[in-house]
Parts: C-alpha cells; structure tokens; sequence
C-alpha cells in the first residue's frame, strides 16, 4: 500500500545541548497552535539527544514552522525543520501518543504525550491503512479515532465501529508494553459508512472519554492543503500594541514586509484593545513578518506576532484550556 498518513509531526534535528523544551515552544508557538512537542533525551543520562518531535494541530501551520524556522538560530545553531520521515515510502507518520509523563515534553491540556517515533513499526500501521481515492478527495473509508485511553483494544475498537458498516482493518496503536496509546486507525469498505461513523462518533464518549473521530489525511490531501493555504496568503494575529496604534499605523508597521491586503487594530467603544489582524497576499512575505516582528520592541512591549487561528480552532482551545487546566511550562 501506498498511502502515507501525514499528522502534522515535525522533525527539529542539530539542536544545541543546551536547548529546553521551553524555549523549542516559544520559538515554534507563532507559527500555529502546537498540540505536544517532546525533546528526546538519553534515558540513562538525561542528556539531549539533540533532536526533537512537535506535532500541529494543523498540517497547514507545521508548514508555517517550517517555512519560518529552518536554518533559524537558536542558541548559536541552525535548526533543521521538516516533516517527519522515516523507513520508504510505506511508512506511515503519526502523532505518537503516551499517557505517561517524560521528561523534556510540554503538551498542550487536551495532548498525549510522545514517544520516541523510532520506536514505532511502519510496516504494522501501514498495514491498516487502505489507499484513498486521489482522484476523488471527497471520498474516504480511512478514519482516525484518538483519546479513548489505555483501556481499548482492536476487537473494542472493532465492536463500536462495526455497526456502521463492513471494515478492511481495525487497529489500535500500542506501546512497547501492548498499552494502548490512545489512538488508532478504521478502515471501512465504503467511504458513506466511514462518513457516518466520523459524523456519527466524533464527540462521543467512550469509556468515560470524549473521543475525537475524523478522516485519515493522505499526503496528497495534506500537500493539496498547504497549497491552497499558500494562494491565499497568510493572516497575522498581532498583539501588545500600544494604545495610540491605529489601523494606518499598523499596516505601517508591517508594509516593508510584503504586500498588505487589510490591516485592522480591534477597538471597543473607541478605544483600541490591545490587538489587531494583518493579512499579506503573499504566503511567504507574512511568514517573513512574523520571523521578523515577533519579539520586537515598539512602544512600551515586546510585539507577539503569530498566525491567526480560525474562530473554531481557537473557540475549541479554549473550552479544552477551561475544562482541563492551563498548560504548564
């Protein structure tokens, strides 16, 4: 089989020694919003092995990091930003998932979090996985399933999804102890009852647990999204403006960047509230404003310039940061 899941997991390889998860968040947070990153280290010894993994909740903001944060500097040495690949081309990438706690990882309050994906069997999860249709992106029987815990299995798994039609495969992805990581595949014969399964089981509680349930994104998707991504352009979210930044002083700021179709600073009864949008026409110039803005004194406070989310995404963070608690750095 050649299908390739892609969820949003990237490689940061010829880190410094020195380097902590804490500054790898901060560095790589404005280009999206970051669901677990793990910086892997030497059991024994705790030293840094110099590499870590981050996982997006989009595959259209791990390409912004990329974009933004190849070759970076951090702590004198140039950062290798990609997407996360290992064995031929019938390895599948995942987001590897864990409930128990290591060091040197930062999750988000809804994340589970890594495990070191060299430790993962490509050949097992390609396995599970049936080739989607590229002709058709409408059309899928691939569907992935997360955070129902330790306590399912393949046949558990297989029980609740069964009713909505015949499946190909069923596989829940374990540990090296056989412990379920909290996440898994479904494969189903026809793509309308794979389509009724995710509308039907997304939500849902299982064993006590609300499972997220959605279609397995193949690589031709994921690249068919960055592209449409890249036409139309990039939204900034920037924030800590002073009160006398208006809209014209805002797109002031950002013009030596690129091509700026709106500029907008938020305002409440008159007054200006802190924040305000800037959408470049060009892709690459507003992820250029970011590297270059973001932290930069103009008036009183250090500018915070990252990616706008969408109101749903970040509506959905929030319930998670209010019914789970507020990460912890």
């Amino acid at each position: 089989m050649n299908t390739e899941i892609m969820l949003s997991v990237l490689y940061v390889g010829n880190l410094h020694p020195g380097v902590t998860a804490s500054m790898l968040w901060e560095k790589f947070n404005p280009a999206g919003c970051i669901h677990s990153l793990k910086l892997c280290r030497y059991r024994r010894t705790s030293a840094s092995r110099q590499y870590a993994y981050i996982n997006f909740y989009q595959p259209a903001e791990a390409e912004c990091a990329i974009q933004m944060l190849n070759s970076e500097q951090l702590m004198g040495r140039p950062m290798r930003v990609m997407w996360s690949h290992k064995g031929s081309k019938r390895s599948g990438h995942v987001n590897l998932e864990s409930v128990n706690a290591t060091e040197g990882t930062i999750r988000t309050p809804d994340s589970k979090l890594f495990t070191d994906p060299e430790n993962t069997d490509d050949e097992k999860l390609t396995d599970t996985l049936q080739p989607e249709t590229a002709h058709s992106p409408d059309t899928f029987t691939n569907i992935f399933i997360k955070n129902f815990g330790q306590d399912m299995d393949d046949e558990m798994l297989a029980e609740i999804f069964n009713s909505f039609g015949p499946t190909v495969s069923v596989r829940v992805m374990t540990d090296e102890n056989g412990k379920s990581k909290g996440f898994g595949f479904v494969s189903f014969e026809r793509h309308e009852d794979a389509q009724r399964a995710m509308k039907v089981m997304n939500g849902k509680e299982v064993n006590g647990r609300k499972i997220y349930v959605g279609r397995a994104q193949s690589k031709i998707e994921r690249e068919a999204e960055i592209e449409h991504i890249y036409r139309q352009g990039l939204n900034l979210y920037v924030k800590h403006l002073d009160d006398n930044v208006d809209d014209e002083a805002l797109r002031g700021m950002f013009s030596p960047f690129g091509t700026i179709t709106s500029a907008k600073v938020m305002m409440l009864y008159g007054q200006s509230r802190g924040f305000g949008f800037v959408h470049f026409s060009s892709f690459k110039e507003g992820m250029n404003a970011i590297k270059n803005m973001n932290h930069k004194m103009l008036g009183k406070k250090p500018l915070y310039v990252c990616v706008a989310q969408r109101k749903e995404d970040r509506h959905a963070f929030l319930a998670q940061q209010h019914n789970k608690g507020y990460l912890q750095l």
